[in-house]
């Protein structure tokens, strides 16, 4: 087996390193440079001076950092560690830069309660600013509007604004905070507090198996805050790369990829083929997707592009005395202060070298393209460096030795939906089967203990791989292996026969092949008893809503989020848990076993209610990538179309013929339903036949409410209390919401502009809701919950995220069918709509180029029987006297 791996940076060199401990395979690294180490680089000069260009210490911290060290003590360079204690002033002084000034920022559990600048309250009252805070229930949000939300926007300004520039040069107001803060964004939507979520005790303590090395424990029992290597840290990559070429493995510098391709499993390195059995990138995402054969160019490739990366320039100023009155780590500026640099960091704190003082300034980041050009001189950036030194730590000496750095495209920027994004690309190439494994900062972390981390797991799962697959593929020996008295021969020959008729089928029905036991049983169940399975596999064929009818895909990515509603035995109440907590079949009515987060022992109960809130990713038969929720998808059943009936077939120039309606369904009308289904034809939408009198029993009845659709002002408390104390709702279709249940004579059920939740409100505590109510209001959140409730009153604008489906229980039709079309009684205009619309598809069917998606302006569909009537309008053909 030949492992491939592309970049000798520290992912690269980490992954060559687990893989030479872990398998006998033949390892080759390629480097287009003439050096090892990527972006780490350490300067070294005969007086013992060295400028770190790149990272500089390393955290000891949780299970990435305390492998890093156990890496380490392998190597053998645990005698090089610098530590850096937690008591230390390198540890506990970190300034931040505002308002001209410099602040120290609290680093004590005493100095948490006190006020200190920039703050103008203490960081204890951010707790209560959490705890009093709705939490605001998203799939992502960005680092800035997250802690704002949480912890106030001061927090945000001169915390974590600055530190995030510090860690990858990016703006908190588009870094993912379900990437980087999963944890805190984890509590938020779970127990909807930070606090509340960090108080629990199975969050306290994170368990890991890792076998701690001596110097492990050393950092653990020393409290270290961060350390340094002798001789920089490039150091470390350098070890590496000794390691793996005294033990065999291939080294190529100066050596390029052009191209990869995955069918025959060659790479084109310089202007020689290579074969290989697994590619282990750490490349740069767009330097990557060069390489990338076409057939995944368009789908993986333009994933990894959309990963955006940002440029980080360093300068290092050294002068022979001690010039620097502070004792620190060093500064960072926020972006609120609209400078060109990101911050200072102080070498010889941590590093003394005998009274010189070593400054590294960092620019760039994600303001490169702000301040910086692409071919600014390095004379410029000296400018800035040493006017910033000037301004904030008032050194007017001169540098004695200085080095600019300009890395470019250095640092990957995990933007908002980066662990979406992230699952799917990994998806994608499982799915593909693909023999390949990214390693690197763009991916699963941002540090370098992230990616030593990243490079074990994979090197563990390249070992895995092969094991994972001969399981898969031989699952039919064991099938063989249970008849008794079979001739070995015939038992072989039987076996392989088997063996190619299950890969045959698991490629043309992956859904229902090589599953856990546990999902083939349900699916199994659920398609026995007539009913969709709790939720759906990867590969399973579907019918999915696409803008209200169904078209025929398939699930290309799940995300699973399965929650149940459990009745416990005895009497003990009932619950909403999530599918991990049950030991048992999930299906409603089976008996299972819950685990309870606060207690060892599991309770007994039994399923009432499932609830699938997964997201699916779907590929039409189009080629056209939707992610869509359980309720727009159903499973292929005979509520299709039979697929011998295609285009031709079906009588698309006289549609009056149709003697039945083609789409239907309980609510709606005929007429509706005939055009709807021009709009879905060239699709192949699949949507189920009103003659089905059993799929009408199974639908469940309706409860009509007559003033669904109005916006009604609600009252909370007591009116004396406050001004402020209502909100405009949405009235919504009693049945909007499950797992509430109302009366309809009595009741309404509201959905809140403020908050986006729902509510039963009596008739007749409900008042009309008017713009002259709206303009007095001067609360901020009320106010931006009056906006969203005009905008719907003047456009029939919903906030985002509201399912017009579920609230008003009815079909999403496209919008030039306007409901006055439902209600007229004149159909001569309407015969001749319909008519034109199926002579314009077969016309465009004919003449080879046909529409598989209508035309769309602004999100809408556009009415084509309009735009044509307007296009043949008989001008005059004389206006005042000129043609």
């Amino acid at each position: 087996m030949t492992v491939v791996i592309l970049g000798a940076g520290i992912g690269g060199l980490t992954t060559a390193y687990y893989l030479l401990k872990l398998t006998n395979y033949k390892i080759i690294v390629v480097e287009s440079s003439n050096r090892i180490g990527g972006w780490i680089r350490s300067e070294r000069y005969p007086n013992g001076l060295i400028l770190e260009q790149g990272a500089r210490t390393l955290r000891p911290k949780g299970e990435p950092g305390l492998n890093t060290l156990n890496l380490i003590d392998e190597l053998k360079l645990s005698n090089c560690i610098q530590p850096i204690l937690s008591k230390d002033p390198a540890a506990k002084n970190r300034f931040i830069y505002v308002n001209g000034k410099l602040h120290i920022l609290p680093s004590s559990l005493l100095s948490i309660f006190r006020k200190v600048p920039p703050f103008s309250k203490s960081l204890f009252s951010s707790i209560f600013h959490d705890l009093r805070s709705k939490a605001k229930y998203v799939e992502d949000d960005s680092i800035y509007e997250f802690v704002k939300r949480r912890f106030g926007k001061e927090v945000a300004d001169y915390a974590i604004s600055p530190l995030i520039c510090g860690i990858c040069g990016g703006d908190a107001k588009s870094i993912s905070v379900n990437f980087l803060l999963s944890d805190f964004f984890d509590n938020e939507q779970e127990y909807g507090s930070v606090i509340k979520g960090l108080i629990r005790p199975w969050n306290w303590k994170k368990k890991h198996d890792l076998i701690l090395s001596d110097t492990a424990k050393r950092a653990l029992k020393e409290k270290w805050s961060s350390y340094s290597i002798t001789g920089g840290l490039e150091t470390l990559p350098q070890a590496l790369s000794t390691q793996l070429e005294e033990n065999g493995v291939t080294i190529m510098k100066n050596s390029t990829a052009h191209k990869l391709n995955f069918r025959k499993k060659m790479i084109l390195i310089n202007e020689n083929e290579m074969p290989f059995d697994f590619i282990v990138n750490t490349l740069p995402t767009y330097s990557f997707v060069n390489l990338i054969y076409k057939d995944h160019f368009h789908i993986l490739g333009k994933e990894l592009l959309k990963i955006p990366y940002t440029s980080i320039i360093t300068v290092n100023l050294v002068y022979q005395k001690e010039v620097l009155n502070l004792n620190g780590f060093g500064f960072l500026v926020p972006p609120s202060e609209n400078l060109p640099i990101l911050g200072i960091v102080f070498d010889s704190c941590y590093a003394p070298f005998e009274n010189w003082t070593v400054l590294t300034v960092m620019m760039g980041g994600h303001a490169f393209d702000k301040f910086f050009s692409e071919n600014c001189s390095h004379d410029y950036i000296m400018q800035i460096a040493t006017e910033n030194v000037e301004k904030i730590l008032k050194i007017k000496d001169s540098a004695n030795l200085s080095k600019v750095s300009i890395m470019k495209n250095c640092i990957p920027q995990h933007t908002v939906g980066h662990k979406k994004r992230m699952s799917y690309i990994f998806n994608y190439i499982e799915q593909e089967n693909l023999p390949l494994f990214l390693v690197g900062n763009a991916y699963k972390g941002t540090g370098i203990n992230d990616i030593i981390l990243s490079a074990k797991k994979t090197a563990e799962s390249i070992k895995n791989y092969r094991n994972e697959k001969k399981d898969e593929y031989e699952t039919p020996r064991y099938v063989v292996q249970s008849i008794s008295n079979v001739d070995e021969k015939l038992k072989k020959y039987v076996c392989d026969a088997l063996g190619k008729f299950i890969l045959y089928l698991q490629f043309k029905y992956s859904s229902l092949f090589f599953m856990k036991k546990p999902e083939r049983l349900i699916l199994n169940e659920a398609i026995e008893e007539g009913d969709d399975p709790p939720y759906l596999t990867v590969g399973t064929e579907v019918s999915a809503k696409y803008k209200g009818a169904f078209c025929e895909a398939k699930i290309r990515k799940v995300v699973k989020t399965v929650k149940c509603k459990v009745q416990y035995k005895n009497e003990q109440g009932s619950a909403l848990v999530n599918e991990e907590q049950i030991k048992g079949v999930i299906m409603p009515g089976a008996s299972v076993e819950i685990k309870q987060l606060e207690k060892k022992e599991a309770i007994e109960g039994t399923i009432v209610k499932i609830q699938d809130l997964s997201q699916y990713t779907v590929v039409f038969d189009d080629g056209d990538i939707a992610t869509l929720r359980r309720t727009a998808l159903c499973l292929k059943s005979g509520r299709h179309f039979a697929e011998s009936e295609t285009l031709d077939q079906l009588p698309l120039t006289h549609p009056e013929h149709f003697s039945t309606p083609v789409v239907s369904g309980i609510r709606g009308s005929r007429r509706r339903d005939d055009i709807y289904f021009l709009f879905s034809l060239k699709r192949n939408r699949f949507i189920r036949d009103d003659n089905s009198d059993e799929e009408e029993k199974r639908e469940p009845k309706i409860e009509k409410e007559e003033d669904m659709g109005k916006v009604v002002c609600v009252e909370i408390g007591d009116k004396k209390k406050t001004k402020d104390n209502w909100f405009p709702g949405l009235i919504v279709a009693p049945n909007a919401q499950d797992s509430v249940k109302i009366d309809v004579e009595d009741e309404y059920l509201v959905r809140s502009f403020k908050d986006g939740r729902y509510y039963t409100v009596p008739k007749s505590e409900a008042t009309e809701f008017t713009r002259e109510v709206g303009i007095k209001v001067d609360n901020p959140t009320l106010k931006q919950a009056v906006e969203k409730a005009i905008s719907f009153l003047d456009k029939s604008d919903l906030p985002p995220h509201w399912d017009r489906d579920q609230l008003f229980g009815v079909p999403d039709f496209p919008s030039d069918i306007d409901a006055s079309d439902t209600d007229s009684t004149d159909d001569e205009p309407r015969e001749e709509k319909d008519h034109f619309v199926a002579q314009l598809y077969k016309f465009m069917d004919d003449r080879g180029t046909p529409i598989n998606k209508g035309p769309i302006i602004s999100s809408k569909d556009v009415d084509l029987y309009k735009l044509f009537k307007v296009a043949t309008i008989e001008l005059p053909t004389e206006i005042n006297g000129e043609v």
